[in-house]
């Protein structure tokens, strides 16, 4: 059975009076814990499904359904990690992971004792007690990811949260994340454009094309954790995939 239904999502916008179609007809079942990677051309439409699933945007066809159960607007059970840190500035480290806690009316001390959990998962004991101006861009995406985990979401869903870092600290947090996801086991819903990052990351990988975007393929990973990048076998399935786009720019 599958946790995660997307059946037939197309979404048309309006744009100066004039009707555009950024998806169409997208299908995809997703299993329980299983990782999944969305990649594909700039402006392809990724966001748009991403918020789609999450309920932030209502589809012009088609349905989403969890737990066999429509999905229509912003779910609890659907957590969301942004590319922006989308961190409260005025509230500390172990605040806004609370934040999300205190909107559930939980008790304050279950609020903390979950939030400080979430915290010492994404090595930052040290700095519940900081401000977000006082982070690095790495651990304020990891306070991001503290905070849509600790609202306990049974799908996980994120929106190219590393793009903004750089190199170095993209590679860590790319490996902390397996770690966090092979403890947690949630479903998690990733979007990218690096496909060298899909790779490292997901069981599989789907390809949409340029808009109006359908799913291209739908590529099985099965190389093992952890992955090394630098392994024949991942040079060989990077340079695969590298090869679809390319030769779907060419038709």
């Amino acid at each position: 059975m599958y946790q995660l239904q997307l059946k037939n999502i197309s979404k048309t916008f309006k744009r100066n009076s004039k009707k555009q179609l950024v998806l169409d007809n997208i299908n995809l079942n997703v299993k329980k814990s299983e990782f999944i990677a969305i990649v594909g051309p700039s402006g392809c439409g990724k966001t748009t499904l991403l918020r789609i699933i999450m309920g932030l945007e209502h589809p012009s066809k088609g349905s989403i359904k969890l737990d066999d159960k429509n999905i229509k607007e912003a779910n609890s059970a659907l957590g969301m990690v942004f590319q922006e840190f989308s961190l409260l500035g005025w509230r500390t480290v172990l605040e806004n992971v609370t934040f999300g806690l205190e909107m559930k009316k939980l008790k304050k001390e279950e609020q903390m004792k979950i939030a400080e959990e979430y915290i010492r998962l994404v090595v930052l004991d040290d700095f519940k007690e900081h401000y977000p101006c006082e982070l690095s861009g790495g651990m304020k995406q990891r306070v991001a990811v503290a905070r849509a985990l600790a609202t306990n979401p049974q799908v996980l869903l994120m929106d190219e949260p590393f793009g903004a870092l750089d190199a170095q600290t993209r590679n860590t947090l790319q490996t902390e994340l397996i770690k966090i996801w092979r403890k947690t086991r949630k479903t998690v819903i990733f979007i990218t454009h690096n496909i060298e990052e899909a790779i490292f990351l997901a069981q599989r990988i789907v390809i949409l094309s340029k808009i109006p975007s359908t799913v291209e393929r739908i590529v099985e990973n099965k190389l093992p954790y952890p992955r090394d990048k630098l392994a024949p076998d991942f040079i060989e399935l990077k340079c695969d995939i590298t090869k679809h786009f390319y030769d779907s720019k060419d038709k």
